[in-house]
């Protein structure tokens, strides 16, 4: 079981480098960090999936101008298709079973 798990975060720190390679312009830090693939109590998730597309785009809402314009702005960036297969599998089978060990 240990094993598992130490498995699982190399691979999902693995994951989150293609996904800021092949989302289009690179994340910064802390949009990397802020990815969220469910809603929490504070957030809702930032992983979406376009069923048309058949393909996951991450939205984020970090802005440096944020402080100064009070005003919002996302950004949408796609992932590839293997990688939005990859992160279906990972979200509905890998997920729940770390969460349920």
């Amino acid at each position: 079981v240990q094993r598992f798990l130490a498995d699982l975060n190399v691979f999902t720190e693995l994951l989150a480098n293609a996904i800021n390679l092949y989302s289009g312009g690179p994340l910064r830090g802390t949009e990397l960090n802020l990815i969220l693939y469910k809603n929490t109590s504070i957030k809702d998730r930032s992983m979406l999936y376009n069923r048309d597309a058949q393909m996951f785009f991450v939205t984020t809402d970090y802005n440096k101008t944020k402080n100064i314009t009070r005003k919002e702005r996302f950004s949408y960036r796609y992932l590839t298709p293997m990688l939005s297969r990859i992160i279906i599998v990972l979200v509905a089978a890998v997920f729940p079973l770390r969460d349920y060990i």
